[in-house]
């Protein structure tokens, strides 16, 4: 999914712990979750959460991979992309 940022969620403790979705709202990953996630258990979390707000920041535009997770069916934050 590829768009601007409309905004970034931060989150107590360790599940969703940092959210974005895209301006316009659309669902993302293949279902009807408008946003997606990345958890502080992941390696590259602090990498993750500095590309997307310094994306937010500069207005760059983003594309954003993400997987659906089959317990929650939410999506999971896999691979950022952003350009000028």
């Amino acid at each position: 999914m590829a768009g601007y940022l409309a905004g970034a969620d931060v989150a107590d403790g360790p599940s969703y712990a940092f959210r974005i979705d895209l301006q316009g709202s659309p669902a993302m990953c293949g279902g009807t979750a408008t946003w997606a996630y990345i958890n502080t258990d992941n390696p590259n979390y602090h990498v993750y959460v500095a590309a997307l707000l310094a994306a937010k920041a500069s207005g760059a535009h983003v594309t954003v991979y993400s997987t659906r997770d089959a317990g929650t069916g939410y999506c999971r934050i896999g691979y950022v992309r952003t350009t000028t």
